[in-house]
C-alpha cells in the first residue's frame, strides 16, 4: 500500500472499529470516531530515522497469530487456576531469560505485551544479547521448567515473526523453533 493510502485507510479502518464498538451509525459516533482516530495517529505516531524497515502484514498470519494467543491465554488461564486451586500449589516463580530471534520494535513489544497479557507471566525487561538481538526477561510463576516459559515465548515470536516480521526475522525464527 503507498504511504499516499496507508493514513486515510487507517483513519477509515479505525472509524468503523469505533462505529462497531458503538453498535449504531450515527453521525456522533462517525465524527466521534474520526476525532478518535486522529487523535490516536497523532498520539501513536511513531518515527524512528534509524528504522527504515517497513511493517508487513500478512493478514492470514495475523488472524493465525491472534488465534495461537488465544490458545495460549486460555491455557495459562486454567494452569493458573488449577494451581491456585491446588491445596498445596507447587509454585516456582523464576525470572527466565528468552534471547528473541526478531529485531524490530514493534515486534519486540508486540511480543513482550502477548507474554504480559498471559497469566502467571510477565515481561520485565528487554536488553541487547551478545549477538546484538533483544534478550526478553520473563518473571513466570510456575517456572519448575525454563525450557517450556522460552519455548512459550518463541512460538509467540515464531507466529508474530509470520505475521509482522521481515524475511530475515521469520527465517531466524522458524530455526530457532
Amino acid at each position: 500500500m503507498k504511504a499516499v493510502t496507508r493514513v486515510p485507510a487507517l483513519v477509515v479502518w479505525l472509524v468503523v472499529l469505533w462505529v462497531g464498538l458503538w453498535g449504531s451509525i450515527t453521525w456522533a459516533n462517525v465524527l466521534g470516531g474520526l476525532a478518535v482516530a486522529v487523535g490516536v495517529l497523532v498520539v501513536a505516531r511513531y518515527y524512528d530515522p534509524d528504522d527504515d524497515r517497513p511493517v508487513r502484514v500478512r493478514p492470514h498470519w495475523a488472524v493465525v497469530y491472534a488465534a495461537v494467543f488465544l490458545v495460549l491465554l486460555v491455557r495459562s488461564n486454567l494452569e493458573l487456576a488449577r494451581q491456585v486451586l491446588t491445596p498445596r500449589p507447587a509454585f516456582r516463580s523464576a525470572i527466565v531469560a528468552v534471547p528473541l530471534c526478531v529485531e524490530s520494535p514493534g515486534l519486540v513489544t508486540l511480543i513482550a505485551n502477548s507474554v504480559t497479557l498471559t497469566p502467571g507471566t510477565l515481561s520485565i525487561e528487554v536488553l541487547d544479547g551478545p549477538d546484538g538481538l533483544p534478550v526478553l526477561y520473563v518473571h513466570a510463576l510456575d517456572a519448575r521448567d525454563p525450557d517450556a516459559v522460552r519455548g512459550d515465548v518463541r512460538f509467540l515470536e515464531r507466529y508474530a515473526a509470520r505475521a509482522f516480521g521481515t524475511a530475515d526475522e521469520r527465517a531466524r525464527a522458524e530455526v530457532a523453533a
